[in-house]
């Protein structure tokens, strides 16, 4: 779902898919970060978002310059790893020094003399520079002095100067490099091939060392410079995803007020001393779509809107097919979209704060219907009680949609249900229900919220809308019925259905 598609587990269909606008791969790198861990800090996330803001709206002209020159740049990790640990071959060493000439030079471009030297990648916006924090932080570091030590490097390792060079001190004028091939994919470069008696006659006895000692001396004045640069490119290339992104249509920049403790107390305290107090404290989304899911429905992706505070939890139930889980995952990927932080289930338990969304969908499914009861009343009541979060719990159970009325956990759990209409008898559930005994009487009987035992309507219309209220039947005949099960296969499945609520065996499933 989130970098990998839940259905095939490749990346196509994930939230990263969407997200990732990169030309490096460095850049990919560092947004895989961003998604997998998200920022936790409302002041991080704001200078991460202005900075994309910027790109947005008047990009500085370092990037200007910085966009087109991505687009030919190869993965640069494994060289600059290769000559740290000084297992570099030449033609490699020379391709790297060659593209970090192109980089610092984007960075920092060489001055027409009595020009405006603010042009650099960290100078100010009157030169054209960034004016976030993030930019400037991306930027700072990058030195400005590495462009005559390159050129010093890319001299001494001029093949051709070094051909001649060589071809007078061994006295063979028409001597030419040669390459060897030491496995399937590596080969030693630049090699002269001599006979035995020759090489001890002519050959310098420092020549064994001097690719070793040049490397060397590269690494240990390049290197760092070198990390710095290409750390910049990934954060800046990541960046520039992210404002390709935010430029789509329907795309609009998520807004953070101040929590309790960023205020502080009102009556006079210093807004508390628990340091899980800061982060949001409310969840609030308006006409949101699910950001891989509107990509592949012709019709386009019903929005909805959520509201969560901090330690209130939604049960959410309905039919299958009705856009439960589409809904609540819709809200997580926003949030991840939004870098609020989000876990897994196995990882809850154990390490989720007050500041979490924690969404579990139809947990306790896989297992028999009362052990499955039982861990998902166990693991909400953990959640709502203990950890206190703001959570979505998906759940064709009732009894956790009971806890709704439990007083013990102070009315922070509500009920909600994806809307839909029964075409025997139009019952809608569009409208927010007043009490169960209101809508089934309005609905002639057959509405959602009847308790009273009725048949299957021949249809079911799904309206994809998440409204107030708990769902009391699961329409599974429907969802059959929709998904092109044989008719006669549904009729036997019916009389099963009604012989066993005759048995009294629906306690679990809420059809009574």
């Amino acid at each position: 779902m989130v970098l990998q598609c839940q259905a095939d587990g490749r990346e196509a269909g994930s939230l990263f898919s969407i997200l990732d606008r990169t030309q490096t791969a460095f850049g990919r790198r560092v947004l895989a970060g961003w998604v997998r861990q998200p920022l936790l800090s409302p002041e991080d996330i704001t200078a991460r978002q202005d900075a994309v803001e910027e790109l947005v709206a008047d990009p500085p002209s370092v990037m200007e310059r910085l966009r087109p020159a991505l687009r030919d740049l190869k993965d640069l990790d494994p060289a600059t790893a290769s000559l740290h640990h000084r297992r570099i071959q030449p033609s490699r060493l020379l391709s790297l020094l060659g593209t970090m000439r192109k980089v610092f030079g984007i960075f920092h471009p060489p001055t027409v003399r009595g020009a405006d030297k603010t042009e650099g990648a960290g100078s100010s916006q009157q030169g054209g520079g960034p004016r976030s924090a993030v930019l400037l932080d991306a930027l700072a570091d990058v030195p400005a002095n590495m462009a005559p030590v390159i050129a010093r490097y890319l001299g001494e390792l001029n093949a051709e100067a070094a051909a001649s060079c060589v071809r007078t001190i061994l006295r063979k004028p028409s001597l030419q490099w040669k390459t060897l091939r030491t496995g399937a994919t590596s080969t030693v470069e630049y090699l002269v091939e001599l006979r035995k008696s020759e090489a001890k006659k002519l050959v310098p006895s420092d020549w064994m060392q001097a690719w070793a000692e040049l490397v060397s001396q590269v690494d240990e004045e390049c290197y760092a410079g070198f990390r710095t640069a290409v750390q910049a490119l990934g954060t800046l290339d990541a960046l520039l995803s992210l404002a390709v992104v935010a430029k789509l249509p329907g795309y609009v920049r998520p807004k953070y007020r101040p929590t309790a403790s960023d205020k502080g107390d009102e009556s006079g305290g210093d807004g508390g001393g628990d340091d899980e107090a800061d982060g949001v404290d409310e969840i609030v989304l308006r006409g949101a779509r699910h950001p891989t899911v509107e990509r592949v429905l012709e019709g386009g992706f019903v929005p909805n809107d959520v509201s969560l505070r901090r330690g209130e939890c939604l049960v959410v139930t309905g039919p299958n097919m009705g856009g439960k889980s589409s809904t609540v995952r819709m809200a997580a990927l926003i949030c991840i979209m939004g870098q609020v932080e989000l876990w897994h289930t196995s990882y809850i338990i154990k390490h989720a704060t007050r500041r979490s969304l924690v969404v579990l969908d139809e947990l306790g499914r896989g297992t028999s219907t009362h052990d499955g009861v039982a861990i998902a009343l166990a693991t909400l009541r953990h959640v709502v009680r203990d950890i206190g979060c703001a959570t979505l719990f998906v759940t064709h159970y009732p009894q956790v949609a009971d806890l709704a009325s439990d007083k013990s956990l102070s009315g922070t759990v509500k009920n909600a249900h994806m809307s839909f209409i029964e075409d025997s008898a139009a019952a809608s559930t569009e409208e927010t229900p007043v009490n169960e005994q209101e809508v089934g009487e309005s609905a002639g009987g057959s509405g959602v919220g009847n308790l009273k035992r009725n048949t299957e309507a021949r249809g079911v219309t799904f309206l994809y809308r998440l409204v107030v209220g708990q769902a009391h039947k699961s329409y599974g005949l429907n969802v059959a019925r929709a998904a092109g099960m044989d008719e006669a296969l549904i009729e036997l499945a019916a009389r099963k259905s009604a012989e066993m609520r005759d048995r009294g065996l629906f306690f679990l499933s809420g059809e009574t």
